[in-house]
């Protein structure tokens, strides 16, 4: 398909030409970005339905929506139900809504799905956390109100200026409680000890601030590869939302107290009533196979940590919110495109790890320029350069021009980054 565009052109200009996805990743850009979104195909069962819902009415890209709803189902379901494996992963996420500052509205797909949970009965209302200064807090918390807890922040920011305390253990705690039900740390005037813990995390923040937001004790921890990173982008303006009507609201509602009911029902009655273990969901063998052969493959780069167990934990969701008592082919396929669509979002969203403004813009230059050509202009509204000003935005393509990790194009008037290996 051949497309002719002048002037400055964007990925809307051209899709509105017909060009599909495949024509605008093939066309030799300058200043053209194609916005990851999440797979339509991958948002299946009653979280689509929900993500649908409110998509229609409110601003927030469907996909914050969508993954906000798992968050809050995860943790409903968490100690109800599992993948049938050895590893018995639990169906928790942590997930962080990416977005452009105010535009994308991370803040209001957040607070509609806490409001819409609270709406169920007492039975399904999430204990939610809003905001800790500790890992005390969340011991206390989880002692004295439940120990099935979401923790829900506004801005991560917030949580990871209060992690970065000295002294603190509010990180190695939330990270251990990824993968553990129990914690424990002795510290020198006092004890953190929890058990029988489902922790979960909902929280938003810009793509700007999550780029420069941690430092080397997060990435050595491992906190960073247990974030399940959602980007997507606004779409709809909507200056007045329209109330939801009251009758979508109420069939909604019924469809997912349905779902928690018959998946309480079906965890008591393996149980004969107690609460022991969590019902094991089985994989078809042809759902099996699929996954067989992309963990055959999987990337082994560190975009990849924990992409294999978080296809587990989806797995387990997205059978569950599908109203499914196994893993199908339908369920895996969606599970795949999810993590490939994570391991993109991961590598376009990756943190800053430098030590200096000049060195954090480089890498921000060389991050923009490795999806192709841009125009000067284009570069600086790419790297939000007026946001660290343009004395070190100029310093920092100076040095990688010098350096010969970036060439200038003096016929199209444009910057791209060297090819590796090759003379330049």
């Amino acid at each position: 398909m051949m497309i002719h565009a002048k002037g400055k052109v964007g990925a809307d200009d051209y899709i509105a030409s017909g060009a599909t996805e495949a024509d605008l990743r093939a066309l030799p850009h300058i200043g053209l970005r194609i916005p990851l979104v999440v797979p339509d195909e991958a948002m299946i069962g009653v979280g689509r339905e929900f993500a649908d819902l409110f998509a229609r009415h409110l601003e927030s890209p469907r996909a914050f929506f969508y993954f906000a709803f798992l968050t809050y189902f995860g943790a409903a379901i968490s100690k109800m139900v599992t993948l049938d494996s050895e590893l018995r992963p639990p169906a928790r996420l942590y997930t962080v809504l990416l977005g452009e500052s105010a535009d994308t509205r991370k803040s209001t797909a957040l607070k509609k799905t806490d409001d819409f949970f609270r709406s169920l009965d007492d039975k399904w209302a999430p204990s939610v956390l809003f905001g800790v200064g500790s890992a005390e807090g969340i011991a206390a918390e989880m002692e004295s109100e439940s120990s099935t807890l979401v923790l829900y922040f506004d801005e991560l920011k917030g949580f990871i200026d209060k992690a970065k305390r000295e002294g603190s253990a509010l990180m190695p705690m939330v990270t251990s409680l990824f993968d553990s039900d129990h914690y424990d740390n002795r510290l020198k005037d006092r004890k953190i000890r929890v058990r029988d813990a489902s922790l979960s995390l909902a929280a938003a923040c810009t793509k700007d601030t999550y780029a420069t937001l941690f430092d080397t004790q997060f990435i050595a921890i491992g906190f960073i590869n247990r974030l399940w990173l959602v980007a997507d982008q606004t779409t709809e303006r909507i200056a007045i939302p329209r109330p939801i009507p009251i009758g979508d609201l109420e069939a909604l509602r019924d469809r997912v107290l349905g779902q928690l009911e018959a998946i309480a029902a079906r965890f008591h009655g393996a149980n004969n009533g107690q609460v022991t273990g969590r019902v094991a969901l089985p994989l078809v063998p042809q759902a099996r196979a699929l996954f067989e052969a992309w963990y055959a493959d999987r990337p082994t780069s560190v975009f990849g940590k924990r992409l294999d167990a978080y296809a587990m934990r989806l797995m387990v969701l997205l059978a569950a919110s599908s109203g499914k008592a196994e893993v199908d082919v339908p369920v895996m396929e969606a599970v795949l495109a999810l993590v490939n669509y994570q391991l993109a979002v991961r590598q376009e969203n990756d943190p800053v790890d430098a030590d200096s403004a000049v060195a954090r813009m480089e890498e921000r230059i060389r991050r923009a320029l490795a999806a192709g050509p841009l125009r000067l202009k284009a570069l600086k509204r790419t790297v939000h350069y007026s946001r660290h000003g343009l004395w070190i935005f100029q310093t920092a393509l100076d040095n990688l021009v010098r350096a010969e990790e970036v060439l200038h194009d003096r016929k199209t008037k444009s910057y791209r980054a060297a090819p590796e290996g090759a003379p330049t």
